[in-house]
């Protein structure tokens, strides 16, 4: 064998070690797509379950006030959006419950800012 024929050769294992690279890395790039695009979905999901939580608690809150028949009133606000309760020792009982929903986002992608 002549030192061309091994040039060649080696050249030609080298192309396809490339090509199987190239490949591999274009499969892990989309499995990688795919896995961020589930966690936004349970970013999402946690979000909404959490503002439910959220809205639950106040309500239960509320509820073991008025079972207390003590007079309270509480401000406070949380990320933007606030709650206010009142009551007195009346039997009319005023909620307002504001939710604001704040998207986060823990997904980023470095190579796509360059």
């Amino acid at each position: 064998m002549t030192f061309e024929q091994s040039l060649a050769e080696a050249q030609a294992q080298s192309t396809v070690g490339v090509a199987e690279y190239q490949g591999q890395i274009a499969s892990m790039s989309t499995a990688i797509e795919v896995a961020k695009s589930d966690l936004h979905k349970m970013i999402l999901a946690y979000q909404e379950l959490l503002d439910i939580k959220l809205a639950l608690d106040v309500e239960i809150s509320t509820y073991k006030k008025l079972m207390e028949g003590s007079d309270f009133k509480i401000s406070d606000s949380f990320s933007g959006g606030g709650f206010t309760f009142t009551a007195g020792s009346g039997s009319s009982v005023k909620d307002e419950v504001y939710s604001t929903h704040i998207e986060t986002s823990v997904i980023s992608d470095e190579s796509e800012s360059t």
